[in-house]
């Protein structure tokens, strides 16, 4: 598994997550001309990218989301974390492998997102 902070910060969050055959993006609190830049450094593009997963709904964590969702039509673009925790479950668990790859995410009530 290949984890790679893009921007972490006030300013905007966006951590890259991928594997052999998933590419997940956590977050994209940034422009998405500063996701592409950053995808670049790792020698990927937004086509590669099987899904956003949002953690919670701050403008750090989603101000890309809407231009990146309509430029791309990236799939699995969610708010699962901030679901999971209004709904009162204390944890969820959800298998990238519906799009095709091998990570199995899990999110907790305190915000933490396991990955495996």
């Amino acid at each position: 598994m290949r984890l790679c902070s893009i921007a972490s910060g006030s300013s905007g969050n966006c951590v890259y997550v991928g594997s052999d055959t998933t590419h997940l993006l956590m977050d994209v609190g940034i422009s998405g001309k500063r996701t592409e830049a950053g995808l670049a450094e790792l020698g990927l593009t937004m086509k590669d990218i099987d899904a956003i997963c949002i953690t919670h709904e701050h403008a750090d964590h989603i101000s890309g989301l809407g231009v990146l969702a309509r430029k791309y039509g990236v799939p699995g673009a969610c708010a699962v974390a901030a679901a999971c925790v209004e709904n009162g479950k204390t944890e969820r668990e959800i298998t990238v492998h519906l799009l095709g790859g091998d990570l199995l995410l899990r999110y907790e009530e305190d915000g933490t997102v396991w990955m495996t």
